[in-house]
């Protein structure tokens, strides 16, 4: 039923036949949710920070784990509240590091978000925001600062702002017996990867911006990622011109 399928990377075009089964025209326009990381951060900046109460200058850290499905037993598979992450811990570590106020936003997989509404987070630390309602992630990765996740694609879109983004894998195991293998392994990514809280800690303390930098744009070279803020205009023009 599909007549196009956009992509955003050398890579995705190679991979969306096969992962979607899809035999069509895939077009390299860029992704139109990416935009609003390279024209919308000022503005969305200033908007989370006023809707969420915080200071003009709070930093954001931004940690959305992925869904855990039924048959896995770890601790995170359906509660936010049983999180293995140590928030308190995360915070401390990156006051140290990058200086200032950090708050944490969460954003649950939305297969778990609705069930999670209203889940007392205040409860687990006071600068601990749930924002998993929300409908669009990349207007939060745009406001943010830092970003953690475990397995979720969006660190791949923290990463085209070059913010310092972390992994946070300490179900590996688990995850892959029960979701399967991951697209990429840990160790292609230019990411820090952290299979307990001792060592996410630890990387966000001795986090080298310039050696991210250079990783960063070392992946983005190899995985033909060509997003640059203009593909909602291309595919709007695209569409004026096939209606005539």
């Amino acid at each position: 039923m599909i007549d196009y399928v956009l992509s955003g990377s050398r890579w995705c075009t190679e991979t969306w036949r096969d992962g979607l089964l899809y035999d069509g025209d895939i077009l390299e326009t860029g992704t139109p949710r990416c935009d609003v990381l390279f024209h919308g951060a000022a503005q969305k900046r200033v908007q989370m920070r006023e809707e969420y109460g915080l200071p003009a200058d709070a930093k954001i850290l931004l940690y959305a784990p992925t869904f855990r499905g039924g048959s896995q037993s770890t601790d995170r598979s359906v509660s936010a509240e049983a999180s293995t992450l140590d928030f308190a811990g995360v915070i401390g570590a990156l006051e140290k590091r990058f200086g200032g106020a950090w708050y944490v936003l969460l954003r649950l997989h939305p297969q778990l978000a609705a069930r999670m509404s209203g889940m007392p987070v205040g409860d687990i630390h006071d600068r601990l925001i749930d924002v998993s309602q929300r409908p669009d992630m990349n207007e939060i990765i745009a406001a943010g600062d830092a970003f953690i996740t475990d397995y979720s694609s969006a660190i791949f879109e923290s990463l085209l702002m070059k913010q310092p983004s972390f992994i946070f894998a300490d179900d590996l195991h688990e995850y892959v017996a029960d979701r399967g293998r991951l697209m990429f392994d840990l160790e292609e990514l230019p990411f820090p990867v952290a299979f307990d809280n001792a060592g996410l800690l630890q990387n966000i303390l001795m986090f080298d911006l310039e050696q991210y930098e250079k990783d960063a744009g070392r992946f983005i070279e190899q995985a033909g990622i060509m997003e640059d803020g203009q593909a909602s205009q291309r595919i709007s023009d695209m569409m004026k011109k096939w209606s005539g």
